[in-house]
């Protein structure tokens, strides 16, 4: 029997990866397109081809972090990122779970890298969204530095029910 880790994963390196693309915002984000995506398909799970490029990406990512220790991961068999693909299809249904009843709006600049998603109520509208972030003006800075950008646009995702 292979070693079982706390996320589920048989290796080392699939443990690592999981927890790593898990924290990293970027390469996380890269799961939950896949996830909002399939988020009006009402289904329990997503396919498992379709973290391909998500996980890839949280590999390349891993590496971009980890010049210098990154051995492992180079050396991942292709029976390892099917068991990555794996792990995040079948979480798909407790990601749904946890953010099936908000509506979420990714709020985009002209500048690129002040674009940020949050969640709203579940009642908001398109409308109501586009009425609230178009035209004002946000602190996309941090303390002591603040930066004010208007929004240039919005996508909206109405929330889903799961079934």
């Amino acid at each position: 029997m292979k070693n079982q880790f706390e996320t589920g994963a048989t290796t080392s390196t699939v443990n690592e990866l999981i927890l790593w693309i898990e924290t990293d915002q970027a390469s996380f984000e890269l799961i939950e397109k896949v996830y909002r995506d399939y988020q009006t398909h009402k289904t329990s799970r997503v396919d498992v081809f379709c973290f391909q490029q998500a996980v890839a990406g949280g590999i390349s990512r891993y590496k971009e972090q980890f010049p210098n220790d990154h051995k492992h991961v180079e050396d991942i068999t292709l029976l390892e990122i099917h068991e990555l693909q794996r792990y995040f299809s079948f979480n798909y249904s407790d990601w749904s779970n946890e953010n099936s009843y908000l509506s979420s709006v990714d709020v985009i600049f002209e500048d690129a890298k002040h674009n940020y998603s949050t969640s709203m109520s579940k009642k908001t509208t398109e409308k109501d969204a586009k009425e609230y972030f178009i035209g004002r003006s946000f602190n996309v800075g941090s303390y002591p530095k603040e930066i004010f950008a208007k929004p240039i646009n919005i996508k909206f995702h109405a929330p889903t029910y799961t079934v």
